[in-house]
């Protein structure tokens, strides 16, 4: 449990972990409320004693005024002992409440026994209303047939009455219902003059029936409060509204909803709610802390549950009524997306909305062998799968829905990672090498430089107008060809044509529909297929002039597929015979989950690194300024569409850079609050160039620079310099895709992980000079693939369904600053990336072997 949590001293009810969309009731038992607790056991055993005082008293005057009633002939003598009956009952009725109401809870009654209190007033009440029956019968036949009373013995009798109440009212503490019966005195005294009986004993009823009446409705009054409370209903003293208005004064707090108040017993109340917040800038434990003080000392409420919960959580929906009675009527379909990330693999399902329903996620180990070089193990990524999978249909399951409502699976990858297996046996033959492995830089300059091929196929744009792309450490096939050259499995099983290549949607899918042993499917789609570097762009076929330019003939490839069609189904697991129907790289998915389905449209992922796609119509661009050519989607029976994409190697994996080697910060929400305590970097510049500089500066000899360091730097510089670094870059490719275009962007369309940083995409507005757009849900790539998936199966029938999904709650981001001081900034980027150019070959920290010394 948090410190924040501890400080405050409260006992949990549930030993549970506060993560996102967690729940963690609390009951108080320190500080201000365990005086409220302390002080409710002190009134208890004194209210134990008064009551029983209370009982001995009222039931010796009790068995005194029947008797005298019975004698004096006096109907209101008689009703008024048997109401004294009543309370006798009552009390004893309130004794045995307080006595339950002090057992401890159980795992049956986990609230306690503190509504005995509530059920013995009811039980009072009701006793009184038969005895007002019984009474009113007798009334009627005295009416029907007066009878004459004693008044002398009445008065007598009334007049003991009035002391017993005096001294009731006393020990009780407050207003006794008041047994004092001054007009029948008067009357009865008349009686004895010997006036007419009969208009006397119609007076004397006349009383009783008053009497009666009065307590009538005051066991109304207390019939009405006991309903009220066993109705849950909210405490006359507390205000729901007000608890939400104090809720969301609480920082990070966007939303309060489904806050529920109501009342165990009398002074006793519980509440319950759903607090909203920024998962990105809040922290959860704290926004709990601050809560529970609202709720416990602010308004009294001891006993309180509030769930917390991210503001991409959908379960808003979930908990409204009347949506889960539609849901009850209509049978659900949900759309599930497989989003295998760079460090991390999720699971996400969708509703027909297009709304996020629930999710899980799951990071797997990073392997760093030696400088440059990134790697990762395909079981890790196969196993992150299958975990996710079960985990996500588990908490549907918990949501109260069931496996068989996903109708479909989608699938967005990281791209160019490049997997080799055993064909026969399905094993990989040595680990995955990662899109952003620099290892291969020696293998790019012996490919641009093959002297028996004509001038025109050599340099690293040999290939551009077959594939769109350069010849760099990027792309699959120069990783294919250095395990072609340096790993001894992968050479073996080429020569036996045992040889498999395939980027990460291939090996999911293979896997995923069987495998080895149940002849799994081999694909790629369109979108990853031509990141490969083997796909002629334009026919969308592999390419025979591309393959014999790296070597590899006679090589396995998989079949090439739209974006959006059925490819197979999962053949085990959960969601076994559900179709795979949708798959995009993970960029290319980001365009689809964002709309961006007309030419002219742009968005910008903040990831692991960074990704700019524009979309250019259905015929390819390529591009003069750095900027690659790549497929953007392809929906089944239509056109394919084509993109300008630039990329930045570092984005979000320099927080973690931060994080984990430097130890500035100690999580990635930190960063943002970092760099929001200066104003500027105070002229530092962090060129993050780790791995070497992707579009438009295409540099694998460039390497991570600090610049402008003096005394006067803080890490809230240097957390500043980090996020404006990789808003540097994405200007540097909005300019380069401006030139290609012919066209300059008037928005950015954003998500990602660092995107959900407020200060970051505010200097992003500030460097651009555009406006950045920011929807709600930021989970663009996994919608993306679901989207493919959906409209393959029917779950949409084509894109205009689309119009509204995930449109509300767009964030806008505007610049606030000149034009003067953008340029500046700007300019000095340009001084610190040429200082960081050319620093590999100065280290000699590059290498194609693993047997050199590093």
């Amino acid at each position: 449990m948090s410190n924040s949590v501890q400080n405050l001293e409260r006992e949990p009810l549930l030993n549970t972990q506060v993560t996102g969309g967690s729940v963690v009731s609390y009951t108080v038992t320190q500080q201000n409320c365990s005086n409220v607790t302390l002080k409710d056991r002190t009134a208890a055993q004194s209210t134990k004693r008064k009551l029983w005082f209370a009982v001995c008293l009222a039931c010796c005057f009790f068995a005194t005024e029947l008797v005298a009633g019975y004698f004096a002939n006096s109907l209101a003598l008689m009703s008024d002992a048997f109401h004294l009956l009543s309370d006798v009952a009552s009390f004893i009725v309130a004794l045995a409440a307080i006595y339950l109401a002090e057992k401890p809870a159980t795992k049956r009654h986990t609230f306690g026994f503190h509504r005995a209190e509530v059920i013995a007033a009811l039980v009072s009440v009701l006793t009184i209303w038969v005895l007002t029956g019984f009474l009113v019968h007798e009334a009627i036949q005295r009416i029907r047939n007066p009878q004459v009373i004693n008044a002398k013995l009445m008065c007598i009798t009334a007049a003991i009455g009035v002391l017993v109440n005096v001294i009731l009212a006393y020990v009780l503490g407050g207003h006794h219902h008041g047994h004092s019966h001054d007009e029948e005195v008067h009357v009865h005294i008349e009686n004895e003059s010997g006036n007419q009986p009969h208009k006397e004993t119609n007076i004397n009823l006349r009383a009783a029936a008053l009497h009666v009446l009065g307590d009538l409705l005051a066991s109304v009054g207390k019939n009405g409060y006991s309903l009220a409370v066993l109705m849950e209903g909210v405490p006359g003293n507390i205000h729901p509204d007000l608890i939400e208005k104090s809720l969301l004064d609480v920082p990070g707090v966007i939303a309060v909803h489904d806050l529920h108040v109501w009342t165990l017993s009398p002074g006793k109340y519980s509440l319950t709610a759903h607090i909203t917040i920024d998962h990105n800038s809040s922290n959860y434990d704290e926004v709990l802390s601050k809560g529970q003080h609202i709720v416990c000392d602010v308004y009294g409420v001891h006993h309180s549950t509030l769930q917390i919960e991210s503001e991409q959580s959908l379960f808003t929906s979930h908990c409204n009524p009347e949506l889960c009675a539609v849901r009850a009527m209509t049978q659900n379909q949900f759309i599930g997306a497989i989003d295998q990330g760079t460090t991390s693999t999720r699971f996400v399902i969708f509703n027909e909305e297009g709304e996020l329903v629930t999710w899980h996620q799951m990071e797997f180990e990073q392997h760093y062998p030696h400088p440059g070089w990134v790697e990762h193990d395909p079981y890790d990524i196969l196993a992150s799968v299958d975990t996710c999978i079960e985990h996500a249909v588990r908490k549907l399951g918990l949501m109260g829905y069931d496996a068989s409502d996903i109708k479909c699976v989608g699938i967005t990858n990281q791209r160019e990672t490049t997997v080799a297996w055993d064909s026969k046996t399905g094993e990989p033959l040595c680990p995955a090498i990662v899109w952003s492995d620099n290892r291969t830089s020696h293998t790019v300059q012996d490919l641009a430089n093959q002297a028996h091929l004509p001038k025109e196929q050599q340099g690293i744009e040999a290939l551009r107008e077959i594939c769109g792309l350069p010849i760099t450490t990027y792309f699959s096939a120069v990783k294919m060809k250095w395990m072609l050259d340096h790993v001894p499995e992968v050479k073996e099983a080429h020569k036996n044509n045992r040889l498999q290549f395939g980027t990460i949607d291939t090996w999911l899918i293979y896997n995923l529909t069987g495998g080895a042993d149940k002849d799994g499917v081999l694909v790629t789609d369109v979108t990853n297929a031509s990141r490969t570097m083997l796909m002629d762009i334009n026919t969308l076929e592999w390419s025979e002039k591309a393959i014999d330019f790296f070597g590899f003939g006679g090589l396995s490839l998989a079949k090439i597929v739209p974006s959006s069609t059925v490819y197979g189904k999962i053949s085990s697991g959960s969601l076994q015979n559900v179709p795979i129907s949708g798959c995009l790289g993970d960029q290319q998915s980001a365009l689809v989950g964002q709309k961006c389905f007309r030419t002219g449209d742009a968005k910008n992922t903040y990831g692991t690194g960074c990704f700019m796609l524009f979309n250019v119509g259905e015929k390819p661009v390529f591009s003069n300024n750095g900027l690659l050519s790549t497929v953007a989607y392809q929906f089944g029976g239509q056109p394919p569409m084509y993109a300008l994409e630039g990329s930045v190697a570092v984005a979000g994996s320099s927080i973690q850079w931060l994080r984990d080697n430097m130890g500035i910060i100690q999580n990635a929400q930190q960063i943002g609050e970092l760099a929001a305590k200066v104003k500027s970097t105070a002229g530092v510049y962090f060129v993050t160039a780790f791995s070497g500089l992707f579009a438009p500066y295409w540099r694998d000899d460039a390497r991570g620079t600090i610049c402008g360091l003096t005394q006067f730097t803080k890490r809230e510089h240097i957390a500043r310099a980090t996020l404006e670094a990789v808003c540097y870059q994405t200007r540097a490719i909005l300019e380069a895709m401006d030139k290609d275009a012919k066209q300059p962007l008037r928005s950015l369309k954003v998500d990602g992980g660092v995107s959900n940083s407020d200060i970051c995409m505010q200097i992003q507005a500030d460097l651009l000079n555009i406006e950045v757009h920011r929807p709600k849900m930021r989970e663009t790539t996994a919608l993306g693939a679901a989207i493919a998936a959906g409209l393959a199966t029917g779950i949409w029938k084509s894109t205009d369904d689309l119009q509204q999904v995930n449109e509300d709650g767009r964030a806008i981001f505007k610049s606030q600053i000149s034009d003067k001081k953008r340029e500046k900034m700007y300019n000095g980027w340009k001084e610190a990336i040429q200082r960081s150019l050319g620093w590999a070959q100065v280290l000699g920290q590059t290498s194609d072997t693993d047997d050199e010394d590093y």
